[in-house]
């Protein structure tokens, strides 16, 4: 039977306490040494995330079909897509969502 050599590695016990030992003082000083990197989000004026939506998301977010998500677009009472390029649009996904909690609190319009 043929065993991938990182394996067999990984599966290796120390031979001795005392290598054990030695072991277990290497990993805890590295877990000591080690320091969390800063937050993004503690970071000043950082910008909120957001991120854009394709249409099968739009529909998957808000539960309804593309034929009534363009006809509530042309009511005003979705939020329109964001141009991307000459032939690809979407939708931000904080307006999306924001639809939809509109919606739930009691079927308010997007303004």
């Amino acid at each position: 039977m043929h065993h991938d050599k990182r394996q067999v590695q990984a599966a290796q016990l120390p031979t001795s306490p005392k290598r054990a030992k030695s072991d277990a003082q290497g990993l805890w000083q590295l877990r000591k040494d080690f320091q969390m990197p800063a937050l993004v989000h503690t970071t000043p004026g950082a910008v909120p995330r957001d991120r854009l939506l394709r249409l099968p998301q739009v529909e998957d977010a808000a539960g309804i079909k593309k034929s009534t998500v363009y006809a509530l677009v042309r009511e005003g009472k979705f939020p329109p897509p964001v141009r991307i390029t000459r032939r690809l649009s979407a939708w931000p996904e904080s307006a999306v969502l924001a639809w939809v909690q509109a919606q739930i609190n009691g079927g308010a319009s997007h303004d």
